[in-house]
């Protein structure tokens, strides 16, 4: 759906709050943020590429926001 309507679909991140999800985008080759708002620990957030303190910062991480 995302590329029928026209989006950018070659350079994937992967969004979350838990070790699995950092991990699990990992072991594909999709790189990760970690959100360290949600139900995750510090420690959950090791090998993602930037950890987000608030929906503000992921934003700003994303190059959304201003």
């Amino acid at each position: 759906r995302l590329r029928h309507d026209g989006h950018d679909l070659t350079n994937p991140i992967m969004i979350g709050d838990r070790y699995h999800d950092v991990h699990g985008a990992l072991d594909r080759g999709v790189p990760a943020i970690f959100c360290s708002w949600g139900y995750g620990t510090a420690e959950e957030s090791a090998g993602g590429i930037a950890t987000a303190a608030s929906p503000a910062e992921l934003s700003t991480l994303l190059g959304l926001g201003d």
